[in-house]
């Protein structure tokens, strides 16, 4: 018991304008403020405890402030790591780089590859994109929207084993967009998943069925919906928008930006990524799969960071 612990209890008189009883160390604090000199404390010499009571000393007000500090001190030092500890055990984890598949599942013959592997049955996924499809359409019977040609495409690029380059497309998309007097209003694209192509079958299906789960129809469609456009200003004769909205993938939606680039020839209107897209997969609740995936494919690891490029024609 340190000697402001010891005082404390004895004090039942404060010699403050005006006096009054002490009750707590909070109210000696507030009475002494604004008070002349220092303000002092007088301690009663009964009844007192016999080791506490030394019979006339006088405490002064700075002594006793000076003790609260330095025991207000030792409290935040004791408990202020806790505090981060405790916070610390409820903050999410930082995103990882890579995932990293356990060693124990991966083949140790350097020239081994993972053979064909069965595709799902994916027909009431693409009843539900080709649905969706047709719903979104219906906003072609306002002349202010285009939709896509089915010229361009869509590509992405992910990377496994720390460096090695995975790239992919989907086949099948279908999107509209609004056009204003000053330019791009709105977007809207739906990605058929299942028609996405890496040139390999076998790895095609394996991504497909263990990590996208794209033969169940609510993770059979991607969605992006842009519909908000700030100019940026002109490149090579096209006009650039920064562009923002929502990306739905795996069933997740999640906020989406991107700078596009487009131009008008005729009735034809480009738009293109002026930049890649960067997603990662974490941000959309794959789970384990993306390890069931690795351990399928003999990967060492995996990226988190895949990055997308459209280039699409519209009329």
């Amino acid at each position: 018991m340190n000697r402001l612990q010891a005082r404390l209890p004895e004090i039942t008189h404060l010699t403050c304008p005006p006096p009054l009883r002490l009750r707590s160390p909070c109210l000696f604090l507030s009475s002494c403020q604004g008070g002349k000199g220092e303000g002092v404390v007088h301690r009663e010499k009964a009844p007192l405890p016999p080791d506490l009571y030394t019979g006339g000393e006088i405490v002064s007000y700075n002594q006793l402030h000076e003790e609260m500090e330095m025991n207000r001190i030792r409290i935040t030092t004791l408990f202020l790591p806790l505090f981060f500890l405790a916070t610390a055990s409820w903050l999410p984890a930082a995103a990882p780089a890579h995932y990293y598949n356990d060693p124990k599942y991966i083949n140790p013959d350097p020239n081994y590859t993972p053979g064909d592997y069965p595709m799902a049955d994916t027909n009431q996924a693409r009843a539900l994109y080709a649905e969706q499809k047709r719903e979104l359409a219906k906003r072609l019977d306002d002349e202010a929207y285009i939709a896509t040609l089915g010229t361009g495409e869509i590509t992405y690029t992910a990377i496994k084993n720390e460096s090695a380059t995975v790239l992919g497309y989907f086949r099948n998309y279908f999107g509209v967009a609004r056009m204003g007097k000053k330019g791009v209003e709105s977007v809207d694209l739906l990605i058929d998943v299942n028609s996405m192509d890496t040139a390999i079958p076998g790895r095609n299906n394996r991504i497909l069925t263990l990590f996208f789960e794209s033969m169940k129809p609510q993770f059979g469609t991607a969605a992006i919906h842009l519909s908000h456009f700030e100019s940026a200003g002109k490149r090579e004769g096209r006009h650039l928008v920064r562009a923002s909205g929502e990306i739905r993938l795996n069933g997740v939606t999640r906020p989406i930006s991107a700078t596009l680039a487009y131009k008008r020839t005729g009735k034809t209107w480009s738009v293109q990524t002026a930049s890649p897209i960067a997603l990662q997969i974490s941000d959309f609740g794959f789970g384990d799969r993306i390890y069931e995936l690795m351990k399928a494919c003999n990967h060492k690891s995996i990226g988190n960071r895949v990055e997308v490029k459209v280039d699409l024609r519209l009329r």
